[in-house]
């Protein structure tokens, strides 16, 4: 039998030559830095990469997700009748204090609940063998009833389909519900609108139930992914930015006014030369825009606003902008100073296709996912270099079982942890999972252990500066009004 590891190594003819294209800009900047680079790299060895790979610590490891059934035997009776044991994928997940949320996106049938949870026993260091407790549905069995429709007030909340999720400052858990499911024919059906729900994870009662505008999606729209932009003291003043990757925009939802707007930019779509996959065995190509959003924390000389990273999954590319030009419905999206606010940081490189990032506010590290590379890389936002070959480092790499699909990463900020779960996502839609192997792993580290000797290292910052800043004066050349895109405002 052909092991894991010889999957990954799977290439596509000719595909190493690629190289992603850069800007003139970002070459001028990159030249200029060169020597900074090659000194910041110059202790940086193999041995060095290896042992931030041995600072991470397999947490969990399942062959198959189970669920914690309901005590009613008829009940439990129900749900396991509708339950496939290899359809049921963890994709997305969040750590807050002793759990640990895990979303089972309903891309197959036979997946009883989107969204679980398990208890994380931090005195149970390093055991000797993987655990693979079952999930417990979040926040009951009642929420994760797949039904059809949306919901009028008063009437339970539903969850329908959860790719990703994130808790935020203020004790809240923020679901994006995509809204579609495979109801038992191969393909996604849309059962409802997406929708935003909002849950107190201290009594895990639901606060918010908001379904997007009309006007806020359409038919090749896809939403996987979540940021929510909060501080601990402002909590009715959150912010979510939500990537649709399949019409290559971004909506922004304000908590405050209950309302949610589309924003389009041309950074937000994909790279032609990024879209061709080859993982585990199974070559497939995607039309992927802006996938994920990675916040800072708030900048003192930039009024309090975050710099927001974001990527394509379909690109290399990593680009940043003002979190003020987002969230500020007074600001001229479309404009030209709008267009212009948004700048490139680097590249990932060759095979440099990301999933989930994450950036911790403590050290200014953003952390990826390269799923080509079948591995976790990190780039110190406040380093004042561009992010290349050079700046980023190797987090967790390829161990010959683990890293078929790296999906997605949280940093655990009251303890500074690092979490991050991989699977086999490309075998669920094209193959089938083979459950008497270990599918799902989930991984952790303390922040610190697993940048030491990297480049990420904050030891390592030549600058000092507080937050990633570039070009900040408009470039001279003037943009032509048909290169800017239009968003939609609020209806």
């Amino acid at each position: 039998m052909s092991s894991v590891h010889d999957y990954n190594r799977a290439e596509v003819p000719g595909r190493s030559t690629r190289r992603a294209m850069t800007t003139s800009a970002l070459l001028t900047t990159a030249a200029t830095l060169l020597t900074s680079a090659a000194v910041l790299l110059a202790t940086v060895t193999p041995q060095a990469r290896a042992s931030a790979t041995r600072a991470v610590r397999k947490a969990f490891s399942w062959q198959a997700v189970s669920w914690t059934w309901p005590e009613q035997p008829a009940a439990a009776d129900a749900l396991r009748a509708g339950y496939t044991p290899h359809t049921n994928l963890p994709h997305g997940l969040e750590v807050w204090r002793d759990r640990l949320f895990l979303t089972v996106p309903r891309r197959k049938a036979g997946v009883p609940a989107t969204l679980g949870y398990v208890t994380v026993h931090r005195d149970e260091r390093a055991p000797a063998s993987p655990r693979s407790p079952p999930l417990s549905p979040y926040p009951d069995w009642e929420t994760q009833r797949l039904e059809g429709g949306e919901r009028a007030e008063g009437e339970p909340a539903r969850i329908t389909s959860a790719y990703r999720v994130r808790a935020d400052a203020c004790d809240r858990l923020w679901v994006m519900d995509a809204g579609t499911a495979d109801l038992g024919q191969g393909a996604l059906a849309r059962l409802t609108r997406p929708q935003l729900l909002v849950y107190d994870l201290r009594t895990d009662t639901l606060l918010l139930r908001y379904y997007l505008r009309r006007d806020d999606f359409d038919a090749t729209s896809f939403f996987a992914s979540i940021a929510v932009d909060v501080e601990a003291g402002h909590c009715g003043e959150a912010f979510a930015y939500l990537p649709d990757l399949g019409s290559s925009a971004l909506v922004v939802f304000s908590l405050s006014d209950r309302s949610s707007r589309r924003l389009r930019h041309n950074f937000f779509r994909m790279d032609p030369l990024y879209g061709d996959f080859d993982i585990a065995g199974f070559n497939y190509q995607l039309a992927d825009g802006i996938f994920s959003v990675a916040l800072s924390a708030p900048d003192s000389e930039d009024d309090g606003y975050r710099t927001a990273f974001f990527h394509a999954l379909c690109s290399s590319r990593e680009f940043a902008v003002s979190s003020r030009w987002l969230r500020n419905s007074s600001t001229a999206a479309g404009t030209t100073s709008w267009f212009r606010s948004f700048q490139p940081v680097g590249s990932r490189g060759d095979r440099g296709q990301s999933t989930g990032s994450f950036l911790d506010e403590r050290t200014g590290v953003l952390f990826m996912m390269e799923v080509l590379n079948h591995r976790v890389t990190c780039w110190n936002s406040r380093s004042g270099l561009p992010m290349d070959a050079e700046t980023i480092g190797v987090v967790a790499e390829d161990d010959g079982t683990s890293f078929i699909y790296p999906s997605d990463v949280k940093v655990d900020a009251s303890r500074n942890e690092l979490w991050f779960l991989t699977n086999v996502y490309p075998v669920l839609l094209l193959g089938r999972i083979n459950t008497t192997e270990y599918n799902y792993h989930v991984f952790t580290g303390a922040v610190d252990d697993v940048v030491r000797d990297t480049p990420c290292e904050p030891a390592r910052d030549a600058t000092g500066s507080g937050h990633w800043r570039r070009y900040q004066a408009e470039a001279a050349s003037p943009v032509s009004p048909s290169l800017v895109m239009e968003a939609a405002g609020p209806q």
